[in-house]
């Protein structure tokens, strides 16, 4: 549907926020799908994590060739901050009330401002919107694809699961999860854990099942490089940094569960149950990690530990934890296990 100039003036201004940091070879097509957005009023933030090759001076340069209707913002961050120091500091930029996310290497289709305002419209209780994905493969052999979460986005099941499936390339969100609740602690490697989390503290996480951006899938992705790794142990570390990252996302939980009853939007009740949850789920996470490193029984005792009381996070069914026992008896076997299966799927 074609927006009339006095419609335009009636929208509220929107931030989208594209994040960068050693993407020269993609930021091009980020920055022309920015740009691109039919949405308006619109800010657009293009920001660099102080990257060592050309990507800010690509920034800078379609920035001062841009001659479109939507306002401009440039940074670079004096220091690489990481992932979520670099969005601590972009969302202190923002003057919106909403916020796109986007990566340097990923492309955002021209509607998607635009679909992601129809969605507020229709559901003023949402403080997080996340819509469907088209892919761009250049690693031929990486077949993930984004598939919705069967558990309800509620505060009690990103406790119980650590967290729930958001699309985070399509991902926006109402600034009040930042305002309300501070800074996401720079020690958690993931701000889709978090943001919906507190999402669901002030609201809701809605899903919108259309797609607004073509997602990348290359040989840098994080979510998969320890399939890549060529050594066994290399594998081992990259698994018990997943196990870090839900260690880091459990604490970010419980500050903000302490801030939410501090704000006057939990009962003391409702933070208790939590708070016990939560407890649980981090000793559950404990016995994990033990399970993967140190000593050989304790790395046994841990692993049937693991089997018998299951959490999300210790795989997705009964055979991935009886893998992990078996290679706790047996260690030779996964190394056989990584070179002639593992290794050979990606």
């Amino acid at each position: 549907m074609e927006t009339t100039v006095q419609e335009t003036k009636q929208r509220p201004s929107i931030t989208f926020a594209l994040f960068a940091y050693k993407q020269e070879a993609y930021i091009r097509e980020a920055i022309t799908g920015a740009f691109s957005q039919t949405y308006s009023p619109l800010t657009i933030i293009l920001s660099d994590d102080h990257s060592p090759d050309q990507t800010f001076a690509i920034m800078e340069e379609m920035a001062q060739e841009y001659n479109g209707p939507h306002k401009i913002v440039l940074n670079r961050n004096d220091s690489n901050l990481g992932l979520c120091g670099h969005i601590n500091r972009v969302m202190e930029l923002v003057e919106t009330d909403w916020v796109l996310d986007a990566a340097g290497d990923d492309i955002s289709l021209p509607h998607r401002v635009e679909a992601t305002w129809e969605a507020i419209q229709k559901h003023p209780d949402a403080y997080s919107i996340f819509f469907d994905m088209d892919y761009i493969r250049d690693d031929e052999k990486n077949l993930w694809r984004f598939v919705p979460s069967p558990y309800p986005h509620t505060t009690n099941n990103y406790i119980k699961h650590g967290w729930v499936r958001v699309a985070g390339p399509s991902h926006a969100f109402n600034i009040s999860v930042f305002r309300k609740f501070g800074p996401i602690p720079c020690n958690v490697t993931s701000e889709d854990s978090v943001i919906p989390f507190r999402s669901t503290l002030l609201g809701k996480v809605l899903y919108v099942p259309s797609v607004v951006v073509r997602y990348r899938l290359h040989f840098s992705n994080i979510t998969t490089l320890g399939r890549r790794l060529q050594k066994p142990e290399e594998f081992r570390s990259d698994r018990l940094r997943l196990i870090n990252f839900y260690a880091a996302t459990f604490d970010c939980y419980q500050l903000d569960l302490e801030k939410a009853v501090q704000l006057g939007i939990m009962e003391k009740e409702d933070f208790e149950q939590y708070s016990r949850t939560l407890a649980e789920q981090k000793r559950k996470l404990q016995i994990y990690m033990a399970a993967w490193q140190g000593p050989y029984f304790q790395r046994i005792g841990c692993a049937i530990l693991t089997l018998f009381c299951p959490a999300s996070f210790t795989g997705e069914s009964h055979k991935q934890r009886l893998f992990l026992l078996v290679d706790s008896i047996f260690p030779f076997l996964d190394m056989i296990y990584h070179k002639y299966v593992r290794c050979r799927r990606f």
